[in-house]
């Protein structure tokens, strides 16, 4: 992501996220979240920092996401982008979230 522009910031996990919020919030254009993350998954992550008005889009990358995953992504406005994935695939649906198509609340 890196190599086409985007200005990246990884956490380690929820928690570091969580405790970024106040920088995200503020800085943050689009949250590229996987899956399986520890403690808690992407989705719950994403969903927590809704509920302290995050409002940028987000991606979640997931494997074989099943019905109840897609459900959960469609309710939350979270586009879903599956492994194995190429950064073409995930560097176009970053624009277009970017760009108010899809990924936002």
């Amino acid at each position: 992501m890196e190599a086409d522009g985007f200005e990246v910031w990884a956490f380690a996990d929820p928690d570091a996220t969580l405790r970024s919020h106040d920088r995200i919030s503020l800085e943050a254009d689009c949250l590229i979240l996987d899956y399986r993350l520890p403690k808690m998954d992407g989705l719950m992550l994403t969903r927590v920092l809704r509920d302290r008005g995050l409002a940028a889009p987000a991606i979640l990358i997931t494997t074989e996401p099943d019905e109840r995953c897609r459900a959960a992504a469609r309710d939350l406005g979270v586009v879903i982008v599956e492994k194995p994935l190429t950064t073409e695939a995930l560097a176009e649906s970053v624009a277009r979230a970017l760009h108010g198509g899809v990924g936002g609340p």
